[in-house]
Order: structure tokens, then sequence, then C-alpha cells
């Protein structure tokens, strides 16, 4: 597969990996109120760590789309 081929490829997945990521944060906005209380009666974690562990987990999504998709394509942008 040509370098071009796979840049596309990757900038098509980083696509739909940050409309997942941006789904997962808007229903973490709309459902903490609802959720957090299920999650601590259900786990027994506070609000307030329910609200770090969600967030943490959107973080660490964004930085791995960023290091393993994007950073992948300018490269081969770059060098193609």
């Amino acid at each position: 597969m040509a370098a071009m081929a796979w840049r596309d490829l990757l900038l098509w997945t980083a696509l739909v990996n940050y409309l997942l990521l941006l789904t997962w944060f808007v229903l973490a906005l709309l459902t903490r109120a609802t959720l957090g209380p299920w999650c601590a009666r259900l786990f027994g974690v506070t609000q307030a760590q329910y609200n770090q562990i969600n967030f943490g987990g959107i973080v660490l999504y964004k930085l791995a789309i960023v290091f393993f998709l994007l950073s992948p394509a300018i490269v081969l942008s770059v060098k193609g």
C-alpha cells in the first residue's frame, strides 16, 4: 500500500475516533447527575472520583489518537 493510502486510512480512522471521543464527552456531561449516584452505589466511588475517572479516560483516549493516528499521518504527509 502506498504511503498516501496509509495516510488517508489513518486520517479517516482518527476522524471516526474523534467522533467517538466527542460522543463520550457529551454523554459524560449529560449523564453526570444520573450515572454518578448509580456508580457510587454500585462501585463505591464518589461523584468526584467518577468524574475524575471519566474525564481521565477521555484525556488518555485523546492522547492515544494523537500519538497513534495523527502523528504517523503527519509523518507520512511530510515524507510522502
